[in-house]
Order: structure tokens, then sequence, then C-alpha cells
């Protein structure tokens, strides 16, 4: 399915890199999807903010472990209390992808969170 932005390109050409990756990632990716909500489905939100994050988290502990994560979240995420209070379904799927990474941090993947 295309979606705006050139996502599906992008996602593809992805998906092709991480196939035949073989050797340590020596390289800088910045993965940012700059798509309106309202044009993303639940499924579209899930597999951009927590899948596709994961997806990549898990292939550096596997084939680069020396390789850092740096993650963006959102400050819609907390309430003014910096407690956990995710504002919408945006704010939700980066709690949730936080939640999931943490996992591979705790593994030995060198992971950090900026919420901006």
């Amino acid at each position: 399915m295309a979606t705006p932005c050139g996502q599906s390109a992008a996602l593809e050409e992805a998906k092709a890199g991480v196939d035949s990756l073989k050797e340590k990632i020596n390289k800088h990716f910045e993965i940012s999807i700059g798509i309106p909500l309202k044009y993303l489905s639940l499924k579209d939100l899930m597999n951009s903010n927590i899948l596709f994050p994961s997806a990549i988290a898990s292939f550096i502990k596997q084939y680069s472990p020396d390789t850092a994560l740096i993650q963006f979240g959102t400050s819609w995420q907390i309430n003014e209390k910096g407690k956990d209070s995710p504002f919408n379904a945006y704010a939700a799927s980066k709690s949730a992808a936080e939640s999931f990474l943490n996992h591979f941090a705790l593994d030995g993947l060198k992971l950090a969170t900026l919420r901006l």
C-alpha cells in the first residue's frame, strides 16, 4: 500500500538493505516519518513507531553490537508531573516503543531516547 511522502518505497529500501546485511553497520541512519496522523491507520502507526524500530534494534544487536541506537519520543508521552500519560495514539505508540526497546537495552544494546 502506497503512503504519502514515499514511505512505502523507503520501507522497501530499508527491508532490502536489512536482508543483505552481512557486516557491521558503520553508518548513521535517521528514520523519520513526517506524515500527519490523520493519514495513518492504527496498523501503520504501530508498524512505524513500534515494529520498525524494534526490528532495527534487533538487527543492530545481532550484527553490530558496538552501534548505538537513538530513538525519538515525544513530550506528549508524559503529563505535567513527568508521569507516563500518553496524550494520544501517537504518544502511546512512542511509549510502547520505549518499553519494547528497553528489552534490547537490558540485553546490551546501547540505546538512548530523546523526547522532543
